[in-house]
């Protein structure tokens, strides 16, 4: 090679302008811890219904990639669909090698660019370069449909790493990063181009809500909803907490409302009677996803008994908002104990609820079912402003 060859300045892929990209499959099934510390050794997931199965494993005195070590495998996966777009991909190994600059990385995913930032960065690489996995999902390639045999990287550890330059001082400083796409990420983005593009505001989601939205762009798409029962959701997310812990953390982030391009609500179906929720009770709580409107109404929706199918009621302006959302967040039992202050504080009062109210009937149990109508005694007796 001549010295003039060797000089030519390398070519990157950045900086990445456009919309994020990410792979329909990868958006699917949880493929990442969702706790960033990175500590979980292993996850393993399995949809007997849809027959997928996920194994993901990690390096010895490493954690298996996290949600937030996604955001390189997004990064990656636009590169290459852009590539794709512009018609600059050869058929050659050559096109699987990306290079970039972790300056562009971090601007894109909206990260600090401070010095411990690429420390991150590097964790990161090592674990998407060392984490190993293992999936029946095939990825169809010219009318041909390719699983993948044994384990696979996202990343090849083969090729894969940080490039540095010694300056004119002696010191080292990082010139790019180099990285070789594994081939059954490499054929699901461009072979299958099961492609899908994410909004923005997905970097600045925690854990759980980047997997709702992953979920949500996934399955809505062109319909009007979808809609999936709680331990199912809570099984595709990836999270392993109890699962009334889980509906808890739920039920607040339908409150926020902060989902970008969707929202979801939850329809609850308690029986009558029920102080403590079984596992049927959670099993009947359906979860419904819908994209969100340039109105921004939202729409009363409740379930089917004993059915998949979720019907939309009339909608109608719910008393006390804000008051019922904060009902809701703090369960049955939370809703039980401001009940029975309510009934003391009538008793004490000498009085009843007035006649034409929303809760003429003061039935612990029935209250406690029925947030609006509680909501609506509480603003009556004077607990409670309306809100």
């Amino acid at each position: 090679m001549s010295k003039q060859t060797a000089q030519l300045p390398l070519k990157l892929d950045g900086p990445l302008v456009g919309a994020i990209k990410g792979e329909r499959n990868i958006m699917a099934y949880p493929f990442f811890d969702l706790d960033k510390r990175a500590l979980k050794a292993r996850i393993e997931f399995e949809d007997p219904d849809l027959g997928v199965k996920i194994a993901v494993r990690a390096a010895d005195g490493s954690g298996v990639p996290t949600i937030y070590d996604k955001d390189l495998v997004l990064y990656v996966a636009t590169v290459l669909a852009q590539r794709m777009d512009e018609g600059r991909l050869t058929g050659s190994d050559e096109d699987r090698v990306i290079n970039f600059t972790v300056h562009d990385f971090l601007r894109v995913a909206g990260r600090s660019t401070d010095a411990r930032s690429y420390d991150r960065f590097k964790a990161m690489l090592d674990r998407l370069t060392s984490a190993t996995i293992s999936t029946n999902i095939e990825v169809t390639v010219d009318d041909e449909t390719l699983g993948a045999d044994g384990w696979f990287e996202w990343f090849e550890r083969t090729g894969t790493g940080i490039r540095y330059r010694t300056g004119k001082n002696g010191l080292k400083r990082i010139s790019h990063v180099r990285i070789t796409v594994g081939k059954w990420l490499f054929n699901a983005i461009v072979k299958d181009r099961k492609i899908l593009t994410y909004a923005k505001a997905y970097f600045d989601l925690e854990p759980i809500p980047r997997r709702l939205y992953d979920l949500a762009r996934v399955h809505v798409g062109a319909q009007d909803r979808w809609q999936v029962r709680l331990p199912k959701l809570q099984a595709r997310i990836g999270d392993h907490s109890r699962i009334s812990q889980f509906l808890s953390g739920l039920q607040k982030l339908e409150t926020e409302d902060r989902l970008p391009e969707y929202r979801f609500r939850i329809v609850e179906q308690v029986r009558p009677g029920r102080i403590r929720r079984s596992a049927k009770d959670f099993e009947r709580i359906m979860v419904v996803f819908t994209r969100r409107t340039g109105t921004d109404d939202r729409q009363t929706v409740t379930a089917d008994p004993g059915a998949q199918r979720v019907v939309d009621l009339p909608a109608r302006e719910a008393p006390h908002p804000r008051l019922a959302a904060e009902l809701k967040s703090i369960g049955y039992m939370g809703r039980l104990t401001r009940v029975r202050s309510l009934v003391e504080r009538l008793n004490n009062a000498g009085e009843a609820i007035p006649e034409g109210k929303a809760a003429v009937k003061l039935n612990e149990r029935a209250l406690c079912d029925d947030i609006h109508a509680l909501a609506q005694a509480l603003v009556d007796a004077g607990i409670e402003h309306s809100r």
